[in-house]
This record gives C-alpha cells, sequence and structure tokens, in this order.
C-alpha cells in the first residue's frame, strides 16, 4: 500500500492520497451477452483501490504505473513524484511475485529509470517510451524489469472529467472527505497502458 499524506500546520487537517492493490493478480471468468447471445470467457484480473481526502493535482506532479505478467513472474512497479511544493520527491512502489510468492516489495531497494523521454504537448508532462526498475536484493540479487510504450491506447487530461461545485458546501467543511470538487485546472499525467 502506498500513502502520500501532508500536513501544512496543526490547524489544518493532513492531505492524503493512499492505493492499495488488493487483487494483483487474479482469476476471472466473465458472462457478457451481445443481443440474444450469451459469452463465457476467463482470464487474468487486476483490482486497486484508491481513497484519499485531496485530489492528486495537489499532491502529485507526474507517476509511471506498470503491471505485468511473464512465466510464473507477475509485477506491479511505480514511481510517483510528488507536486512541486514537495520538491518533485520520488516515491517508488514495487512488487515482484513468482508463482504467487513475493520475491521483492521493499521500495528501498528500486532504482528507477525514465528512458527516452518527452514532454507531452497536452498535459505539459514528461513521458518516457521505456521505463526501468531496477532492484537491488540480497547477496548481489538484481532484478531488472523493462517496459516499453509502443502507443498511447488513451490520451487525455483527467481533471477534464471532473465537475463538481465552485465551493464546498458548510456540511462538508472539515470532513475527512470531501463532498465536492475544486474548479483548479492544474494539467494531469496522460494514462497510458503498454501494448
Amino acid at each position: 500500500m502506498s500513502t502520500l499524506k501532508q500536513s501544512r500546520s496543526a490547524a489544518l487537517p493532513v492531505m492524503e492520497f493512499a492505493w492499495l492493490p488488493s487483487v494483483p493478480l487474479g482469476a476471472v471468468t466473465a458472462t457478457y451477452r451481445i443481443g440474444d447471445e450469451a459469452h463465457q470467457t476467463t482470464g487474468v484480473g487486476y483490482h486497486d483501490h484508491n481513497w484519499g481526502n485531496a485530489s492528486l493535482q495537489k499532491l502529485v506532479h507526474d507517476w509511471y504505473w506498470a503491471r505485468g505478467q511473464a512465466g510464473p513472474y507477475s509485477v506491479i512497479a511505480s514511481i510517483v513524484t510528488a507536486h512541486k511544493r514537495y520538491g518533485y520527491t520520488e516515491l517508488p512502489l514495487f512488487m515482484l511475485a513468482r508463482d504467487g510468492a513475493l520475491v521483492a516489495d521493499d521500495s528501498r531497494r528500486v532504482r528507477f529509470e525514465a528512458l527516452d523521454t518527452y514532454t507531452d504537448g497536452l498535459t505539459g508532462k514528461p513521458v518516457a517510451t521505456r521505463t526501468r526498475y531496477t532492484y537491488l536484493g540480497d547477496d548481489e540479487e538484481r532484478w531488472v524489469i523493462t517496459f516499453t510504450r509502443e502507443r498511447d491506447v488513451v490520451k487525455s487530461r483527467m481533471i477534464e472529467s471532473v465537475h463538481g461545485q465552485s465551493e464546498c458546501s458548510q456540511s462538508s467543511r472539515g470532513s475527512t472527505v470531501p463532498t465536492c470538487a475544486s474548479p483548479e485546472r492544474s494539467r494531469s499525467n496522460i494514462a497510458v497502458a503498454p501494448s
């Protein structure tokens, strides 16, 4: 689980965003219909959960997130770069499993590289064609995972899909769960999935 927290003073509540990959590699059976015809299929599933009391735009500048499977190995890897006000601090997240057993998950042992990077014209955020996570284990053991982006599946500014009130209602002030959205229009990272 990863949590970003910030408190500006003792009088203000802590701003928090958290993420938990609750099902990093699950078995899925799906039934769907096309017209009157029923179909069933099986495959691999993933589920995570996000929560918090602050918008990502206030805490995060950009991030890379990837998940994959190769033979008996499955991996979830991410690097979150904090907002400018937190010094663009990089927060690595990493989990490597073999046959469902955890092999590596200590983020302090991860080295991240963004390769072939350019600035996206729509978002103004950095985008790497390749990302590399190197995990330095015990006894000189080393795992190197490289993700290559071949094309953008979806490209959008996520903030443009958020709609809400310009001010929070009186009842939501002081609540740990906001009941309205800020009109702030800062740029969001592109959602990119490796193909």
